[in-house]
């Protein structure tokens, strides 16, 4: 017999990528999404893995979960919120590199080529990166009259 090449299922440890709503693991189904696990900056701007409970099906409304979970890159904004992030990044040491918009299909995310804004590349100052925020959240408005969701990328002043 001629054996196969590459790794057969069993070697590897089954990926979780589902879980009950009480917590147990499961393989398939349309159950809740298990949490995604990141790198993110903490107070000191030092990065730490977390481990991050957003849901990718869902709108957020409230800039506070952006920062509390994480969401850079992952997390789906409304226009609101987006703009407030945008307006309070710099509190947080954040400049917005990116401004990603799209279309709301509940639930879904449906990206949009021609709502893409890119901001500056860090390391940047303080005073530069209140501009650039500044500059994204007049994109967003702008933006807003076709789009509704956005998603932002926000690495630290410092750096990538």
């Amino acid at each position: 017999m001629r054996q196969r090449l590459g790794w057969s299922r069993t070697r590897w440890p089954r990926i979780t990528r589902w879980r009950r709503r009480d917590g147990s693991a499961s393989s398939r189904g349309t159950l809740m999404p298990a949490p995604i696990a990141a790198w993110i900056p903490d107070s000191r701007l030092q990065w730490k893995r977390v481990l991050m409970e957003i849901d990718l099906q869902h709108r957020y409304d409230s800039s506070d979960d952006f920062f509390t979970l994480g969401g850079s890159v992952v997390m789906k904004l409304s226009t609101n919120a987006a703009v407030a992030v945008c307006e309070t990044a710099v509190e947080h040491g954040l400049v917005i590199a990116r401004v990603e918009g799209g279309i709301w299909h509940a639930p879904g995310f449906e990206a949009r080529l021609d709502c893409i804004w890119d901001g500056v590349d860090p390391p940047v100052d303080r005073r530069l990166a209140e501009q650039n925020n500044r500059a994204a959240a007049a994109f967003i408005q702008l933006a807003s009259e076709m789009h509704d969701v956005f998603v932002l990328t926000s690495p630290s002043m410092r750096g990538w």
